[in-house]
């Protein structure tokens, strides 16, 4: 089996798991705003899954996505669980309400994108820098740009 399909069948994997962790989520009332979480992450992850098979990328790109599957996978702290009908229960419901609660800041906040084309590779944004007005006035004129003295 090759990488790509492995990413593949890993991502539909995730989608199934994150459909239950779904239910366990509308079991302890947690909220609509968490529900739609859910969903939405389950389509971003079958869309994943589509472009994977619809599109040959290189190596660069399944490493994102693998990775990508991976920090999502995080998110949910109960993708092991959905098999267990018994899981949530009357003495435990609000624990885990409130657990899928706290998980909600790793679904909305994803991973901070990192630039590769900075000056010194760290990522970092440097500020805004004109290139017309970055100069001090003080500053004497390159040389190469000043007037030519006319003879």
């Amino acid at each position: 089996m090759k990488r790509r399909d492995t990413i593949i069948n890993n991502a539909e994997a995730l989608a199934f798991k994150i459909e239950g962790h779904k239910v366990i989520a509308e079991n302890c009332n947690s909220g609509l705003e968490i529900i739609d979480l859910h969903e939405r992450m389950i389509i971003l992850v079958r869309e994943t899954s589509e472009v994977l098979k619809e599109v040959d990328v290189s190596d660069n790109y399944l490493n994102q996505f693998e990775q990508q599957i991976s920090d999502v996978s995080t998110a949910f702290p109960f993708l092991n669980q959905i098999d267990n009908p018994d899981f949530v229960g009357e003495n435990n419901r609000d624990s885990l309400r409130l657990t899928i609660l706290g998980s909600r800041a790793n679904l909305n906040a994803g991973r901070r994108q990192k630039l590769s084309a900075t000056p010194d590779l760290s990522g970092s944004v440097l500020p805004l820098c004109l290139i017309p007005n970055s100069a001090l006035k003080s500053a004497p004129p390159f040389k190469s740009v000043m007037p030519k003295a006319s003879a």
